[in-house]
């Protein structure tokens, strides 16, 4: 008798010591966002700013004031965030380094032709 008054003592103890486990793994903080950047041009006016990365337009919002770098190439560092709908994403800007004070291309490299040898 004794011996089995032993083992169901173990085994609820031991089931006790699980599910404790178990909670304290569930509980567990959500992971902070990845950081990432963004290059592109900045566009936009009294606090509702886009870059343009390509052909998109990507809303930004930041905790520096890009209106001083309206028209310019930015390397903008921080996090993605759920826009309004399940499509749309929004830059979190936490960092601002500009890359150049122009959006415009840069003018195409020249190239020489040189005439091919023909054989004779």
């Amino acid at each position: 008798m004794k011996k089995l008054m032993i083992a169901v003592f173990v085994f609820a103890l031991s089931l006790g010591l699980y599910a404790s486990d178990k909670s304290k793994s569930s509980s567990k903080a959500p992971a902070a966002p990845k950081t990432a950047s963004l290059t592109g041009c900045v566009e936009g006016s009294a606090g509702s700013y886009m870059v343009k990365k390509g052909s998109k337009d990507v809303p930004v919002t930041s905790s520096e004031d890009l209106a001083g770098h309206v028209g310019h190439k930015v390397k903008l560092t921080g996090t993605w965030e759920k826009g309004a709908d399940a499509k749309s994403r929004t830059f979190n800007a936490t960092k601002v380094d500009m890359v150049s004070e122009s959006c415009h291309a840069k003018a195409a490299k020249s190239t020489t032709h040189t005439a091919k040898k023909t054989k004779s």
